[in-house]
C-alpha cells in the first residue's frame, strides 16, 4: 500500500469467518476479537498489510475481496488525464480521484465492448450504477472528496482500456 491509498476488505463465509490486518511496522489496524468482517480506510503509511482470516471451530468456504483502487490525479495546471489498465474476464477495475462540489466530472471509456461504468462518491452516493449499462458520464459533484471510477468488463476475455477523465 501507498500512503493516503483508499483499501476495502470484506469477508464472506458459510460460518463465521473475522478478519485482522496489521501494517508492515506492526501498527494494528483490526483484530480478531472486534469480529469484523470488512474494514475500509486510506492507509497512513507506505507498506505491505498483513490480513489474517479465523474462522472458528468449524470449516468454512470463505470469499476475501480486497480492492485498492489506482489512485489517479492531474497534472499541474490540467483537468483531462487518460488512464490505460487492463481488466481480466468478468472483473472490475477500480480509479478514485478527488474533486471539489460542483465541479462538473466527465468520464468515459474506449474501446467499449462488454465494459461498463460505474461511479460513487466515498461513503456517499452512486453517480452512475453499472446496472445502467453506460460507457460515459457527465455530471455535477454534490460534494468534495474522492469519486471511485469502475470499470466492469461483461465478456469472457481481459480487456484493455482508456479511461478519459475530465473535471473542471
Amino acid at each position: 500500500m501507498t500512503q493516503y491509498q483508499l483499501a476495502e476488505i470484506s469477508l464472506s463465509g458459510s460460518t463465521s469467518a473475522y478478519i485482522a490486518i496489521t501494517t508492515e511496522k506492526g501498527k494494528e489496524l483490526v483484530n480478531f476479537s472486534q469480529k469484523w468482517t470488512w474494514y475500509r480506510d486510506y492507509a497512513s503509511e507506505n507498506g505491505d498489510w498483513y490480513i489474517d482470516v479465523r474462522t472458528g471451530a468449524y470449516a468454512s468456504d470463505i470469499t476475501l475481496y480486497i480492492q485498492a483502487p489506482q489512485r489517479v490525479s492531474f497534472e499541474s495546471g490540467k483537468d483531462t488525464l487518460i488512464a490505460k489498465a487492463t481488466v481480466p474476464a468478468y472483473f472490475t477495475h477500480n480509479f478514485v480521484a478527488w474533486a471539489n462540489k460542483d465541479q462538473v466530472m466527465k468520464v468515459s471509456i474506449s474501446p467499449t465492448d462488454g465494459l461498463v461504468l460505474s461511479i460513487y462518491k466515498l461513503g456517499g452516493e452512486v453517480l452512475l450504477s453499472s446496472a445502467e449499462g453506460k460507457t460515459s458520464y457527465e455530471g455535477t459533484l454534490p460534494k468534495a472528496g474522492d469519486y471511485v471510477i469502475s470499470v466492469t468488463n461483461t465478456k469472457n476475455a481481459s480487456s484493455t482500456f482508456d479511461m478519459n477523465l475530465n473535471v473542471k
